[in-house]
This record gives C-alpha cells, structure tokens and sequence, in this order.
C-alpha cells in the first residue's frame, strides 16, 4: 500500500516537474531575441535590388497612386515565401487619404499598404533604408497595387514624411542618389513638397 502511493506521488512530482519545465521553456523561447515573438522595432537593415528612379517625374509616372495620407494603424501582414522557401511576414500599414494627386482614392477613404516586416525568426527587418511607418506620421506616398487589394511603396524612395522622426524623403541618402537627389532641403518644407510633386505629376505626364 505504501509503495503503490509513493509511485502515485512520484508520477504526480514527475508531471508537475515537466509541466513547469514547459512554461520556462516557453517562456524562454518567446522571450529571446529571433523567436517566434516578432520584435517590435527592426532589427537589421539589408540591402536590396530595386527599380531606379532618376528624378521625380520618373517615380510619379511609375506610381498609379499618388497620395498625401496619415498612418493610422500598423498590423501584422501575411506570411509569405520568396526564392529559397524562407518565410517573411509583412507589416500592414493602413493610411488615412488626405489628398489626391494621381490615382481614383478619394479624401477620407482609407487605404492598406504592405511594407518589410520580419523573417521566419521573427526579427524585424528594412531594407533599403525604408524605415517602417508609425501611427500619426504623414506624408507622401507613391503608390502601386500588390496582389491581396494591398499597395507597396515605389522602392525605397517612394515616401517623403512631413512629421515623425525621419522628415523628409525615405531611402539610403536620398540627398546623393534617385528621384530626391538636389531637392532634400525643399522636401522638408511641406508647402515646397507640394510644389515639387505636382511638377513631378504634370511632366511624367508629358
């Protein structure tokens, strides 16, 4: 009788054991750096090919969507795979229209962009230099359709902030290279902004 409850109380010490065990395993799986906990800020930046732009008529006249818009929400996008089977899940991004330079969206409406968001390790990435947006940043968005009634930036220059931390045109020193190259100092006052992209629409247009 003794020995039949001390194999009872042991299998139950046992189980006991294996079941904290699990929590701090869990727990230590979802708490590292690479898991399956995606990090809330990126973690690397890397670089990749990309269509070129050499001035702003040229980035207009690649976009089908031209808006001013505010970001107000940022989610996890779906999960996809590209060249060697690996797994990266996108940001969604939804902005507010607040003005209309080329395209049918119209003020007030809403829209869902797809940016970089993290590897099948969870780690968040960039590449380019596009940072990923924030709630309450706004901007210029240049703007082309993606499969799933989403839309993706213009390469890594295809937005110029207004507010937030990175005023100004996206991408690897956009004052050196591509569509903003000469006109950084205009793109961080928003009223020049404006000049600069309604030229940019009315000559890709030519």
């Amino acid at each position: 009788m003794t020995r039949r409850s001390l194999s009872v109380q042991t299998v139950v010490v046992g189980l006991a054991a294996a079941l904290l065990l699990a929590v701090v395993m869990s727990a230590w799986v979802w708490g590292r750096p690479g898991s399956s906990r995606y990090s809330e800020t990126p973690e690397r930046s890397v670089d990749g090919r990309e269509i070129w732009y050499d001035n702003p008529q040229a980035i207009a006249k690649s976009s089908d969507l031209v808006v001013r818009a505010r970001v107000t929400a940022t989610s996890k996008g779906r999960t996809y795979s590209e060249g060697q089977g690996d797994e990266y899940t996108s940001r969604y991004v939804d902005l507010e229209i607040l003005e209309t330079f080329k395209g049918a969206e119209v003020f007030g409406s809403s829209i869902r962009m797809e940016e970089e968001g993290w590897d099948a390790e969870g780690v968040g990435y960039v590449v380019n230099g596009l940072q990923w947006s924030h709630v309450g940043e706004e901007g210029y968005y240049f703007l082309s359709p993606l499969d799933g009634g989403t839309y993706g930036q213009r390469g890594s220059f295809g937005r110029i902030l207004t507010t937030g931390e990175e005023v100004g045109p996206s991408g690897h020193e956009p004052d050196r290279a591509g569509p903003w190259k000469g006109l950084t100092s205009q793109l961080e006052d928003p009223a020049e902004i404006r000049v600069v992209i309604l030229d940019a629409i009315d000559k890709s247009s030519e």
